[in-house]
């Protein structure tokens, strides 16, 4: 069906967007710090996306798609890159809410270190497998720089909670997307390794987008980014 990928992203979108009213949470008071996150991490992530298509790196169905594309892109890979973060930064301000309570579990930061650092040697030795180089090194990459810089947006709870809960709308939803499938592999471009039907690949890049703009969104919000937070006893 043409608008799968279409259904895809506004099934993403309805709930963030009709539950941003509500009272407790009141996600639309975030939208500028939001959209001012989606609208520079986007920015790098779309022209990601087009050289990596246009190296073969994924390939769009055009049966799955409206058919207008922008620079090979179809229009819904486009509206990705808004409904995803708008839902993921709506559900971090959820899980704020819910948790009441926050710290930082400085346990957590020599693990992201090592994670860093082996996500980026794993990109080098990854060899011609573009994507599977290129997602791991950013990746990696991105988490050491935190470490050093920004080390409280990996080691608060709340965003351990936040990872874990979105990585599992993300098994959800890419599922979807590469069963049908909406988007399909270069086979000489990933390692063959999948959870279900999504390339390992993805997991990681699902990780580092999210941590790319949570990172910005924080530092757009004008307000205390959540619940006070306090150092694990």
């Amino acid at each position: 069906m043409e608008y799968t990928y279409l259904l895809i992203n506004l099934a993403i979108l309805a709930g963030p967007l009709l539950l941003s009213f509500d009272p407790r949470v009141r996600y639309y008071r975030r939208w500028p710090a939001v959209f001012a996150a989606i609208l520079t991490v986007s920015s790098a992530m779309v022209f990601w996306d087009i050289h990596a298509t246009a190296a073969g790196h994924w390939f769009f169905s055009d049966a799955h798609t409206i058919g207008i594309r922008f620079a090979g892109l179809p229009l819904e890979e486009l509206l990705f890159f808004v409904t995803v973060p708008f839902a993921c930064l709506f559900t971090w301000e959820v899980v704020q809410f819910y948790l009441k309570k926050d710290e930082l579990l400085r346990g957590m930061l020599p693990l992201w270190r090592i994670a860093g650092i082996a996500f980026m040697l794993a990109g080098f030795a990854a060899g011609s497998r573009q994507y599977t180089a290129w997602v791991l090194f950013l990746c990696g990459g991105l988490i050491t720089i935190l470490t050093i810089f920004k080390p409280e947006v990996l080691i608060r709870r709340s965003s351990l909670i936040w990872i874990g809960v979105t990585a599992m709308l993300f098994l959800l939803f890419n599922t979807v997307l590469t069963a049908v499938p909406v988007v399909t592999y270069g086979e000489d471009m990933v390692s063959g390794i999948r959870i279900g039907t999504i390339p390992l690949e993805d997991s990681f890049y699902n990780l580092f987008m999210l941590l790319a703009y949570l990172t910005l969104y924080l530092r757009f919000r004008r307000a205390p980014a959540g619940n006070p937070v306090q150092p694990a006893s």
